[in-house]
């Protein structure tokens, strides 16, 4: 094992006494399965045997079930297992030669072990999946793949569907919902949290408590006399179906509280008030199940997806780290069902051992970490600049200080007096106070990078540009200057176009400034970012696949997900704007971008070229933080930034893990987050502690209007900021009369775990992932209910078009607001007026309640039949970022039908509101 030593391993676990492990039945296999693991034995000829890692306390690793995948059952109760040797390593898969941290990453999955994998971009972390995969559906296990963006799950199901066949592959992304019950099914994260958090089937759900063991909600128990759960997992008494009031004037029945001494409920689906515009006996039809990438609506409750399921892949486990997403991550990993394990696929991260024994704590099962920092196509990192070239960082800064400091004989590298360190700090305390020569500012253009890339045979080559705007310039620019195909390749162009819009079903004449894409695209020139029509990036990245483009200007968009390795990789700036400043790349973003340069198999190195400015570089230097610019780094020894997380309490999260588990479970869920394990919660401050205090109080005392004593909320006497949080939730939801405490009532009939009853408006907030408190309130009222199909269609996109539109792009004002405008922005104002009476300053007011009014007249009439090319006439809109926000109203649409399924009018303007905007280029195609 001595070609292993520099991807030794870490398992991190913990506190194994505290850890269950699957049961020790060995499955049986035929001999020469694919699950059949050989014994290694000391001394053979053969692999060589690894014994079992041990813990840093001396403990063993706790062996799983046997080498094979068929060895787990979801879902059963764990047993401890004897110590078990491991299986001998595989060496190779499908013909090619495994790379020593590939087969000890097969190895624990064969051993029944969730994994970390942590490898450079580009190294094959794939490959382990795909082998994972492989093995699950031949001994028909099920299994779950999911990604970040549509566009990697998209790409993902393809050829999983080409390899293993289109039958047991499914795929569910919110846009695409296809064979949702096959034993392959990929998904984006979001998909998948969502179908952990909600489940109306609380019985049948993997985390049911067995009967006679109630699991207690509040930290004083609810009376003993109370019943179990039904048989059914829902409670018995519903709420009337006319206790829907479309006016706060008019409470429904469901929110009066209970007399004393009468039996208490939970609201059931079943029991959702149907619209007083519905008439009786309107059939209800259900609304079609799918979602976005961003907050999807699930097809049906999590168990019936979910069930049977051994494993859970998560490509880009990293995105942990997502200012925005990263909750959702969390969340999943959070949720996972007993029994399920997880393959979890990184770039390389400076915290990987903190993250994999987060997880075994997390999950309750061993995670070990498989770690390589050797990529199989090495990156070579240089700079360009016109005056100096290309040079590595001490070549940059030996001509910089020859322009900048002519006359400085103290900064020489002669004689290697002066390393390049050195001499970059001597620069940087010079640059405080120095003035730089503006006659030597330079003009380096992409122009002259791209032109050192051809003259060095480094086509294909990928320019990162950090501006959609400038991706277009640069590629017209280059265009005018070049054309780099032949005859035959412009013939490959015209062909793979054609088939492409032919398997989208689509024809050129949908396709805006199509003749002049193909101008570029025929001179083996193209750009990609997130405002081009989905069709458009699909023949973009057919045709590099195809290797028929020389020069492919980009965003960072495409860095993610994406498998289009290319030879080199350029960078027009290291800097990108935040806000209203420029900040250097993060770490984790130069070398997401930058991993794509090299192909496997074909490229000896891959070569990775920054364009630096003399001017820019003088500024960094006078920022007083010389380690930390991009020339100061080592980058083919650097790491990552460490994952942190950026769990954040939704109330859909709050609300439905409560329902689900109940208080005290929920608290032991938060526990368990990579939040409060990195320590965050540890330093609770005064402020804290004071809400808390005043939440405790909050929550004990007499009830004002039925004279009973509430269930009594006791703290910790120093709780952590993450469960002061999740009480401040469940404190907002009960003053906005979304749940409510229930009562010691004897002889109530309620859940013995059900601590606080769904209220009409709660129960329509669970099935809500967007802005859920602003659009239930909508719901409640009745608004969408009175609108036009094309109105609502306006109404949703108004909601999400500010979050759609996350690059900063911003569309213009209409001329006047929709007519349904004042009626929208009234109910936004009684929900902050409800909540500021309620005492509770929330930070997310502003976004929560916000509607984006540029986006509602667009999609409005969009819904309404214009065609695209009109639309685009009347707005100077991104036919790509029109296709985002109407696939994110579609998804919100259907999740209000979902919201409310008994309400025969929101069903039928959903169903025609949805119709109008999924057609076209908007529609989703695979």
């Amino acid at each position: 094992m001595a070609d292993m030593d520099e991807h030794r391993l870490t398992i991190p676990l913990g506190e194994l006494g505290k850890i269950r492990t699957s049961g020790d039945t060995p499955a049986n296999s035929s001999a020469g399965g694919p699950d059949e693991q050989e014994e290694p034995t000391e001394g053979s000829a053969g692999d060589t045997a690894i014994a079992p890692p041990q813990h840093s306390a001396g403990v063993a690793l706790p062996q799983r079930s046997s080498g094979s995948l068929a060895g787990l059952a979801s879902g059963v109760s764990a047993k401890k297992s004897s110590q078990r040797p491991f299986a001998a390593l595989v060496r190779e898969y499908h013909g090619l030669s495994l790379d020593p941290f590939q087969s000890e990453a097969i190895m624990y999955l064969n051993q029944q072990t969730s994994t970390l994998v942590c490898a450079p971009t580009g190294t094959g972390k794939t490959l382990i999946a795909d082998y994972l995969v492989d093995t699950a559906l031949k001994v028909n296990q099920r299994i779950n793949y999911t990604g970040p963006v549509k566009a990697l799950v998209n790409q993902k199901y393809r050829e999983f569907a080409r390899h293993f066949g289109a039958h047991r592959v499914g795929i569910l992304t919110g846009d695409v919902s296809s064979n949702s019950g096959a034993p392959l099914l990929l998904m984006t994260t979001e998909v998948l949290r969502n179908m952990l958090l909600y489940t109306d089937d609380i019985a049948a759900s993997p985390w049911a408590t067995p009967p006679g063991e109630p699991l207690a909600l509040t930290a004083s128990p609810l009376p003993a006399a109370q019943s179990p759960i039904p048989p059914s997992g829902m409670p018995q008494s519903p709420i009337p179906p006319s206790g829907m009031p479309h006016s706060p004037a008019a409470p429904s029945t469901a929110q009066s509280p209970a007399a004393p001494g009468t039996a208490q409920s939970c609201v059931t689906p079943s029991g959702m008030p149907q619209s007083s515009a519905t008439p009786p006996g309107t059939p209800q039809p259900p609304a079609t199940p799918s979602g976005t990438a961003r907050s999807p609506a699930i097809p049906s409750p999590g168990p019936s997806v979910l069930a049977g399921v051994s494993w859970v892949i998560f490509d880009e486990i990293h995105y942990l780290d997502h200012p925005e997403r990263g909750t959702v991550w969390e969340e999943a990993i959070l949720l996972l069902p007993p029994g399920v394990h997880l393959l979890g696929l990184s770039a390389t991260i400076a915290n990987a051992a903190q993250l994999a024994a987060w997880i075994t704590q997390a999950t309750g099962e061993p995670c070990a970490l498989v770690q390589s920092h050797k990529r199989s196509v090495p990156l070579v990192h240089r700079f360009f600049n016109e005056r100096s070239g290309v040079q590595d960082a001490s070549g940059l800064l030996a001509s910089f200080t020859h322009w900048a400091y002519p006359d400085r004989d103290d900064l020489e590298l002669k004689g290697r007096t002066l390393d390049w360190q050195e001499l970059g700090s001597r620069l940087a305390a010079l640059a405080l106070g120095g003035r730089f020569n503006r006659s030597l500012r330079t003009r380096t253009t992409h122009l002259q990078l791209v032109q050192y890339a051809q003259d060095e045979l480094l086509f294909p080559t990928l320019y990162f540009v950090f501006s959609r705007r400038s991706c277009e310039q640069y590629a017209s620019q280059l265009a005018r200057h070049h054309d780099y195909l032949r005859r035959a390749q412009k013939e490959t162009v015209r062909i793979t176009v054609e088939q492409t819009l032919k398997q989208l079903g689509l024809v050129a004449a949908q396709i805006p400034d199509l003749p002049k894409l193909m101008q570029l695209w025929q001179r083996g020139i193209a750009y990609h970012h997130a405002g081009l029509l989905p069709a458009v990036k699909r023949i973009v990245e057919s045709l590099l696949e195809r290797r028929v483009l020389r020069v492919l200007y980009a965003t960072e968009t495409f860095a993610v997900g994406v498998n289009m390795p290319v030879r080199a990789v350029c960078f027009d700036t290291l800097e990108k704007h935040a806000g209203a400043h420029l900040r250097p790349l993060t770490r984790q973003e130069y070398l997401q971008m930058a991993g794509r340069a090299g192909r496997r198999g074909i490229d000896r190195v891959g070569m990775v070229i920054s364009r630096i400015e003399f001017h820019d570089l003088q500024r960094w230097l006078a920022t007083n933080r010389w380690p930390e610019l991009p020339i100061a780094i080592d980058w083919e020894k650097v790491q990552a930034e460490p994952i942190v997380s950026h769990l954040h309490l939704s109330y859909n999260f709050v609300l439905n893990l409560t329902w689900q588990r109940g208080v005290a479970q929920a608290e032991e869920v938060l526990r368990r987050s990579l939040r409060a394990y990195q320590g965050e919660d540890k330093n609770t401050s005064q402020s804290q502690k004071q809400a808390a205090s005043r939440l405790s109080s909050a929550h004990q005392g007499e009830d004002k209007n039925t004279s009973q004593s509430r269930p009594t909320l006791v703290l910790e006497e120093n709780p952590s900021p993450l469960l002061v949080e999740y009480h401040q939730r469940l404190a907002t939801l009960t003053q906005l009369e979304y749940i409510e405490p229930i009562a010691s009532t004897p002889g109530a009939t309620v859940r013995p775990y059900c601590g606080f009853r769904l209220l009409p408006r709660g129960q329509i907030c669970r099935r809500l992932y967007v802005h859920e408190l602003l659009v239930t309130e909508l719901l409640y009222e009745g608004v969408p209910q009175r609108l036009t199909p094309a109105q609502l269609a306006g109404l949703a996109g108004a909601i999400v078009g500010d979050e759609a539109l996350e690059t900063g792009v911003r569309w213009p004002l209409p001329t006047r607001p929709p007519a349904w405008w004042k009626e929208a922005a009234a109910v936004a104002d009684r929900l902050r007026r409800r909540w500021e009476r309620a005492g509770y300053s929330d930070k997310e007011h502003g976004r929560e309640l916000r509607l984006s009014m540029a986006a509602a007249e667009p999609l409005e009439e969009w819904a309404a039949g214009i065609s695209l090319g009109e639309l685009l006439e009347r707005h100077p809109l991104e036919p790509g970022d029109l296709v985002t926000v109407c696939r994110q109203a579609i998804d919100l649409l259907r999740q209000m039908s979902q919201a409310l399924p008994t309400d025969g009018q929101l069903q039928q303007n959903v169903r025609a509101a949805v119709a109008g905007l999924d057609r076209d280029v908007v529609q989703a195609r695979l």
